[in-house]
């Protein structure tokens, strides 16, 4: 952004109109960070659901503790 217009001060309206509209690109940047950390929260959520899921599943079979050297 180019603060003169040849050699002249920007007028008042412009740069009202600047801050709005970063205001608005600002509140953008907010809901899409609020959605990004909701949908990472998702994905933890459910990746900690799968790899339990698999450590029972594992545990069921007997599988868990021979893996890891527990059971001869």
């Amino acid at each position: 952004m180019k603060p003169t217009f040849k050699g002249k001060r920007m007028p008042k309206e412009k740069y009202i109109s600047k801050i709005e509209e970063l205001r608005i690109l600002l509140n953008l940047f907010d809901v899409l960070r609020a959605k990004l950390d909701q949908r990472k929260k998702q994905l933890i959520k459910h990746a900690d659901e799968k790899v339990a899921t698999e450590i029972d599943a594992n545990d069921n079979n007997g599988n868990w503790g021979e893996e890891n050297g527990a059971h001869p």
